[in-house]
């Protein structure tokens, strides 16, 4: 993460400013991140603004001093702004040790990298689902089906609800009815994974 920061700001000053603009959003008060040299090692040095009597003052904090969430969200946005461009960046829950109301931030983060890269999110966050970029064509279920692993698109009784406003993506969820749609004759099931059983021993 360190070093694909120290290259965002080495290459593309816009991309590494666009991270600190929006960790900003994420840690009300946080200015700016940079690489900090310790030894032949790299760390990470955290800025920090805050207004005391009309007064600005300016904190600087190591890596070490940061919460989880704060470095899991820097890490999520470097990865969406890296250099050279990924076709494809896959992030594995990013609700995890992130504050509720730093989602949204993430979200549009998500949905601005999207005309760069493909973006990959899994999640089991209701509150993500309930973001305006989540729609039925860009959502897929999965599911364990007899030893296999299904990527499955929403099914009707779902997409029912969603368009007569009875329900949200994200309260489908709470309440255990997000359900996917099963298989069309022209649509084939996407496999994840097909666990094969072991040979047997001779």
């Amino acid at each position: 993460m360190i070093r694909e920061l120290k290259q965002a700001e080495e290459e593309n000053g816009h991309r590494y400013q666009t991270v600190c603009e929006l960790l900003s959003q994420v840690v009300p008060g946080m200015t700016g991140v940079e690489p900090l040299p310790q030894g032949n090692k790299l760390t990470l040095k955290f800025w920090q603004e805050t207004k005391k009597q009309g007064k600005k003052f300016r904190w600087s904090f190591p890596a070490l001093n940061m919460s989880d969430g704060t470095l899991r969200a820097l890490g999520i946005l470097i990865a969406l702004n890296q250099i050279p461009i990924p076709p494809l960046v896959a992030i594995e829950e990013p609700e995890a040790t992130i504050h509720p109301g730093a989602l949204g931030v993430l979200m549009d983060a998500f949905n601005e990298g999207k005309a760069r890269s493909q973006i990959l999110v899994t999640t089991h966050c209701p509150d993500l689902l309930d973001h305006p970029s989540v729609t039925d064509e860009n959502l897929r279920l999965v599911e364990f089906r007899e030893g296999e692993t299904l990527l499955l698109p929403v099914g009707a009784v779902s997409k029912s609800a969603i368009k007569k406003r009875l329900a949200t993506y994200g309260e489908l969820l709470r309440e255990n009815q997000l359900v996917p749609q099963e298989h069309p004759p022209s649509w084939k099931p996407q496999l994840l994974f097909d666990f094969q059983p072991l040979p047997k021993k001779s």
